[in-house]
């Protein structure tokens, strides 16, 4: 049973004969065109292994390629191309039929016959395609940068914040501490042992009032540059208990803990 992901071959005998559609002269059955009236022998158009492995590597992903071959089977490569398997697959095959054999090439998908002088190389098919896939791949990266820099840009800032974060725990330990000694929350860097201003790695300041702790953010870019965080304190049991819901900050570049 022949597989339904293939072409049958010709199967065709060396000495078979059979008339032009042309002229009604005996050819050989290999014969891509009538030598007496240059009439094509061809019931589709000629198959270019090399045309066939362009569209592979370019746009295999989508299936161009068994589009090309007239296999309709290539729409499964077009749904699926998102996984990125059918780029995957159509690469193999891009390097399978650059070293095919040209008799059994032309075996499987041109009838038997050779390249006649009226098949074309393919040429304006290969331009068109590489065109095609230069639009599409510039298409396909644009589409992806727009999704992955933002993403990027805001995971950098998110570092940036969870890096103060931890920076800040120092201050609240000196808070908590100046609290257990003297009953009373500090209403300034000084008070807490601090310098002022107290700057942490990046040229983020702190500042200790009655309020809490304000941690301001320096930055380049305009979504974390001189906005805040306020780490607000509230008495439980004895024991300091902070919130960090206060400031200018964005809630999307906070930590968890920090959002509403």
């Amino acid at each position: 049973m022949n597989s339904p992901y293939r072409t049958p071959d010709a199967n065709l005998e060396a000495g078979d004969m059979r008339p032009c559609i042309g002229c009604a002269k005996e050819l050989h059955v290999t014969a891509s065109s009538c030598p007496h009236c240059g009439a094509s022998q061809r019931s589709r158009g000629y198959k270019s292994k090399t045309t066939a492995a362009i569209f592979a590597f370019v746009l295999g992903g989508f299936g161009a390629h068994r589009f090309y071959l007239g296999q309709w089977w290539g729409i499964f490569y077009l749904l699926l191309f998102w996984t990125f398997i059918p780029g995957v697959i159509a690469f193999i095959e891009f390097i399978v039929f650059l070293a095919s054999n040209p008799i059994k090439w032309d075996e499987k998908y041109n009838e038997g016959r050779p390249p006649g002088p009226n098949d074309k190389g393919g040429g304006a098919a290969v331009v068109l395609v590489l065109i095609v896939g230069v639009f599409v791949v510039v298409a396909v990266v644009g589409i992806l940068a727009a999704i992955a820099i933002p993403q990027y840009q805001e995971y950098t800032l998110r570092s940036k914040v969870i890096g103060a974060f931890a920076e800040v725990q120092s201050v609240k330990l000196n808070v908590e501490g100046f609290y257990s000694r003297h009953k009373t929350l500090p209403d300034s860097n000084i008070m807490t042992g601090l310098a002022e201003p107290y700057l942490l790695k990046g040229n983020h300041e702190v500042t200790v009032s009655i309020d809490g702790i304000e941690l301001r953010f320096s930055s380049e870019n305009s979504q974390l540059d001189s906005k805040t965080i306020v780490f607000s304190p509230s008495l439980n049991g004895g024991k300091i208990v902070w919130s960090c819901l206060d400031g200018t900050l964005e809630f999307k570049l906070r930590p968890r803990e920090c959002r509403n």
